[in-house]
């Protein structure tokens, strides 16, 4: 059950029961008055803001400002006898629909999986943590080298146990080819440890540009993030949009990480762990590979 409602409010699923929590209370201001109309009011559009804040989800400031205080200025003369206030209702009726609608617009699509280009078989770099790099258990087969094994890819994994995005900068320094695919899983250890959102920022923006060298396609794993830390996946995407790389959805990474049996402290992969890993990486990276392209084409 707590994997669930971690996997629910981490990959920010959490935003959109929040967003339909606030406009169904809205819709139940619509109807005439009733008995304990006014506290389900309340509770659907208190519940609807805390469900959407606690997601992290990295909208815009003035977006998330927008939507939060439309919403609080709605609830707090929806119930108003004042006649003045009524006339200024259906304005922030309409405002509730128009930020939260456009809040769900903007959100959606980061949730799609992205669709790679075909690349003749580039060879495959993966700097990362040790959430790739495994746990130095000789008896579980890390996903970088499984995929390649089982997949026909040439795969450097060059992850390492602690990896932050400031000292995957030496990850990046081997990484040498120029028409190379490139696979950040790289981050979560920021996260850990409080590293500054400023300082995050500035680093991830150096690796990325390092990992970029000619003819190079990079793909980021976004981070599935603490409910309130939504500023290092504003900065993920920002960077992202900025480099012209191919971000992957937390729901990716989250849904491997709160799989049952997966992990053995919640970060580090077991075996089935590892493969769940694989086999999600290659959903991600098939495009790329005729092999990949082939075997999807057949299974049509």
């Amino acid at each position: 059950m707590s994997e669930v409602l971690v996997y629910h409010i981490a990959s920010g699923q959490a935003f959109f029961v929040g967003a339909a929590l606030v406009l169904l209370a809205l819709v139940l201001s619509l109807w005439p008055p009733r008995r304990g109309g006014k506290l389900g009011r309340l509770i659907l559009a208190w519940g609807g803001l805390l469900w959407s804040g606690a997601s992290a989800t990295p909208l815009p400031t003035w977006l998330w400002g927008a939507a939060v205080g439309v919403t609080l200025a709605w609830v707090g003369i929806e119930g108003s006898t004042h006649a003045r206030l009524h006339r200024v209702r259906p304005w922030l009726r309409g405002g509730v629909v128009a930020a939260w609608g456009f809040g769900v617009a903007w959100e959606s699509p980061y949730h799609l999986s992205p669709t790679l280009p075909p690349l003749a078989d580039p060879p495959l770099y993966v700097v990362g943590d040790s959430v790739s790099a495994g746990t130095g258990e000789a008896s579980i087969e890390t996903w970088p080298r499984r995929l390649g094994r089982t997949h026909g890819v040439v795969v450097h994994g060059l992850s390492i146990v602690g990896a932050t995005v400031t000292s995957a900068a030496q990850q990046a320094a081997l990484v040498r080819e120029s028409k190379a695919l490139v696979l950040a899983e790289i981050g979560g250890n920021d996260i850990l440890a409080g590293t500054p959102p400023e300082v995050f920022e500035r680093d991830l923006d150096a690796l990325l540009t390092q990992l970029h060298g000619e003819g190079r396609t990079v793909v980021l794993l976004e981070l599935p993030l603490p409910p309130f830390f939504n500023r290092y996946g504003a900065i993920q995407r920002r960077l992202a949009r900025r480099h012209g790389t191919i971000l992957v959805p937390k729901r990716v990474l989250l849904g491997v990480l709160t799989a049952p049996d997966a992990t053995v402290d919640s970060i580090h992969l077991t075996q089935a762990g590892q493969q769940r890993m694989t086999d999600a990486m290659w959903r991600v990276l098939r495009p790329a590979y005729r092999r990949g392209l082939s075997s999807a084409t057949n299974s049509r």
